[in-house]
């Protein structure tokens, strides 16, 4: 709550610090440049906790834990070994028919909705968690938070952010297709989600 203040009141400071500055005729431009120039930062840091903190809660919100004797759930961490991931991933499901997939950074959790088990083949499944895992190993959910808070601070960088972002998909799966030793899984998959 207390940081809701604070944003909804830097800008009747800086109004009240212009206004200040315009009747008693002082030269504050100096005064509201700093201001501004630190508040950026400010503002970017106190974003990048509260994505660090809140996202994972957010993104993982309406889901349940698969059961670890679930295939999926099995495969995903027999494959976390085979990739060196630290953390045994978890496999949420996301009550949604529609087939999604993604994957939250805080403790390695990959979500798949109800549509990825009801309209995906085994393989494809695999697939998809092969791919989501790559993106865990490589920090994928990391770099697309942060991100996107830059792209907001930063528009100007947003064209080299969406390189690194396709760049990274393109490497999640090849690495699902070579542990598959095929792409048609993957790419059965892909036109699955896909309208």
């Amino acid at each position: 709550m207390k940081l809701n203040f604070f944003v909804a009141a830097f800008p009747f400071s800086l109004l009240a610090l212009s206004l200040g500055c315009s009747v008693a005729q002082l030269g504050c431009a100096v005064v509201l440049t700093q201001s501004l120039l630190l508040a950026v930062p400010l503002a970017l840091a106190v974003a990048l906790v509260l994505i660090r903190l809140l996202m994972p809660r957010l993104q993982c919100a309406g889901c349940r834990s698969l059961h670890k004797s679930h295939a999926l759930s099995r495969f995903a961490v027999r494959e976390a070994k085979l990739l060196g991931l630290p953390l045994a991933p978890k496999v949420f499901l996301l009550e949604r028919q529609a087939p999604v997939a993604y994957c939250v950074e805080d403790g390695s959790v990959i979500v798949v909705s109800v549509g990825v088990l009801e309209l995906l083949s085994r393989r494809e499944q695999e697939a998809v968690v092969l791919h989501e895992l790559h993106h865990l190993a490589s920090n994928g959910p990391s770099f697309k938070a942060l991100s996107a808070v830059y792209r907001f601070f930063l528009p100007f960088s947003s064209r080299s952010f969406s390189k690194d972002i396709d760049l990274g998909e393109i490497r999640a799966d090849d690495y699902a297709a070579s542990r598959q030793g095929t792409r048609r899984f993957l790419n059965s998959a892909r036109g699955k989600f896909l309208p």
